[in-house]
């Protein structure tokens, strides 16, 4: 992959797009017709080798800055994902893994081919996130399991026992924090359990207060996505809530979360796309324009990844890829 060409070729294709159009931001737009498997972006990363993996409803794609290879489902194959619905992509142990509707998976560059992990048959991957101490962690059907890659073995925190996790992060200090539908929870190494903190939010009635991704700000914050109530901020710390304008003051579905050097968060959501100067405080919505062809194509916005040059892969639900 020449990385360099790449790189000369967006430079001069944004340069194209900013003098044509005249605005801040501006999106180049990856389809079906272009390649991608399917115009539903659930997940997105970029490996240590700087290939875009994008997982869709329809398979898992990689994208090299030009063409984009597809890895489906294949009854005759049995090193063939098992499920074409790929919900999370990660990367450990120099490694890619794949989080699927019937499994979880690991990708073999050599043979470029896929390991089944053991136990994940027909399990639904929602997460993936690993820590510092050769731990893979993953949601599997609302349960969360902390797989050692070292010695293959896999530890399962059932709901009965624990909580039914949704999302789970490591944070700069190298801790293990997970969330159910309403309640963030503290992973504790010496003793193998959870500290549950209950998030008292004040929630609308008429609205179902639901969370779906955890993100860590910065070493002292995590933020926490919620289904119609916007983001709300943790102090890992003081383990309290905390304000910070104008970021937790809007109420919206968020979908995923990206920083882009230190200050710009972007926010994935079903109304578009939310970037916030947290220097400034400043504050922009990109939404849908069918008179701006390098607008954002679709409102419903799943994913987001910042690439090494600063590049940022929004994935969504009904318009592919955008990248700025």
């Amino acid at each position: 992959m020449n990385t360099g060409k790449i790189v000369i070729c967006i430079v001069l294709l944004n340069l194209q797009f900013q003098l044509l159009w005249g605005q801040d931001y501006y999106f180049k737009h990856y389809k079906v017709e272009d390649g991608l498997s399917h115009n539903t972006v659930l997940s997105s990363l970029q490996d240590k080798k700087g290939f875009m993996w994008f997982g869709t409803k329809n398979g898992l794609n990689r994208f090299d800055g030009f063409t984009f290879k597809l890895y489906q489902n294949n009854p005759d194959n049995p090193k063939s994902l098992k499920g074409n619905y790929v919900e999370c992509v990660h990367e450990f142990d120099n490694s890619i893994w794949v989080g699927t509707d019937n499994g979880l998976f690991k990708y073999n560059e050599r043979f470029e081919n896929f390991d089944l992990l053991e136990g994940t048959t027909k399990a639904n991957i929602l997460d993936i996130e690993n820590d510092d101490f050769g731990n893979l962690w993953f949601v599997a059907d609302n349960t969360l399991n902390k797989h050692n890659v070292v010695t293959n073995k896999t530890t399962r925190f059932s709901p009965d026992r624990f909580f039914h996790a949704i999302s789970v992060i490591k944070t700069l200090d190298n801790e293990i924090w997970a969330v159910s539908p309403e309640e963030l929870f503290h992973y504790s190494k010496e003793t193998n359990s959870f500290q549950k903190y209950i998030l008292n939010i004040t929630a609308d009635s008429k609205k179902l207060f639901r969370i779906n991704k955890l993100f860590n700000l910065d070493n002292r914050t995590i933020l926490i996505g919620t289904q119609n109530h916007g983001v709300v901020a943790f102090d890992i710390i003081e383990k309290r809530i905390m304000d910070i304008a104008p970021i937790t003051t809007n109420s919206f579905y968020v979908r995923d979360f990206a920083l882009r050097g230190k200050n710009e968060l972007w926010v994935a959501t079903e109304s578009g796309i939310h970037i916030y100067d947290l220097g400034s405080n400043g504050y922009t919505n990109l939404r849908k324009d069918y008179n701006n062809p390098y607008a954002i194509s679709d409102n419903a916005v799943y994913s987001l990844t910042v690439d090494k040059e600063g590049g940022i892969w929004a994935g969504t639900f009904f318009g592919g890829i955008d990248y700025h």
